[in-house]
């Protein structure tokens, strides 16, 4: 379920997140450095738009590709399509709608993403990134 002002606190999230350098678990030499990630961005953006993030203890938990693996593998999961399938509906990424997350082929590996409109919002190593919906590879409903 949608919260009430979801769509200002979503921006919020949005706006921050762009401003943040790219750092795997928003973390660099086992230290927070103010970083964020795609995963980081998807979760920040699923609590702005329902109060609940599904995975708020893998923050921090990994600084490296690699990391990231490790940890969603010792939860059964391959990697984000894995994990967002178990907590949310797929739906066609034509009917995602603002809120929703999707998933997108970057840098070699999928990358979560915002939806935000006719567009997707998320982040990779090279920074902030802005996809069409209709680039994205499979999208989860949020609320």
């Amino acid at each position: 379920m949608r919260l009430d002002g979801w769509e200002v606190r979503l921006f919020e999230v949005l706006r921050d997140h762009e401003a943040r350098p790219f750092s795997w678990g928003g973390v660099t030499g086992g230290r927070p450095d103010g970083g964020s990630d795609c995963h980081m961005l998807a979760m920040d953006a699923c609590r702005a738009v329902t109060g609940i993030d599904p995975y708020p203890d893998e923050r921090g938990r990994y600084a490296t590709r690699i990391g990231a693996l490790r940890l969603f593998s010792a939860r059964g999961f391959r990697w984000l399509d894995d994990a967002y399938a178990a907590v949310f509906e797929r739906v066609p990424p034509m009917l995602a709608q603002r809120g929703d997350i999707g998933l997108v082929s970057c840098d070699g590996a999928d990358c979560a993403c915002v939806v935000v409109g006719a567009e997707a919002i998320g982040k990779s190593p090279g920074g902030t990134i802005r996809v069409p919906v209709a680039a994205l590879r499979t999208a989860f409903r949020v609320g």
